[in-house]
């Protein structure tokens, strides 16, 4: 069995690697709190004429219903493949149409992303997700 000896001290903390770290910190943060943002130049583009446009046609709403059926114009489907010529059409026939997604909240997620994957391969662009803020406030 191994002894020591009694009159061994305790060994120290060394503080300096520990002062070193905490320095380089506070320089770090001193330096980069003090960097000033430059405000960019930003040009506008003036309205040529006094008529403003005409408001955008009525959004398109499709729904995910919570068993995952797609609900267009009040009509019913199953797939995205039912779906999907009805909506492009749809869609289509506006130049700057909306589509906004209403999902239930009990919807399955699979939906939603097949959904989303049919509308990115026929190339839809407006697209806008519908919430209730509500639904993501976990206080009440």
């Amino acid at each position: 069995m191994i002894k020591l000896p009694d009159s061994a001290e305790p060994a120290a903390m060394e503080l300096m690697p520990l002062m070193d770290i905490l320095f380089i910190l506070l320089l770090f943060f001193l330096l980069t709190a003090g960097a000033a943002v430059a405000p960019m130049p930003v040009a506008l583009v003036e309205a040529q004429g006094s008529e403003s446009s005409p408001m955008p046609d009525t959004p398109l709403q499709l729904s995910v219903d919570a068993k995952g059926v797609y609900v267009l114009d009040g009509r019913r489907y199953a797939t995205t493949a039912e779906l999907m010529p009805k909506l492009l059409a749809r869609y289509q026939a506006s130049a700057d149409a909306t589509l906004l997604i209403a999902g239930d909240q009990q919807a399955p997620l699979q939906a939603l992303v097949s959904l989303l994957d049919a509308l990115q391969k026929a190339q839809v662009e407006r697209v806008q997700l519908l919430h209730q803020r509500e639904m993501f406030n976990e206080n009440k």
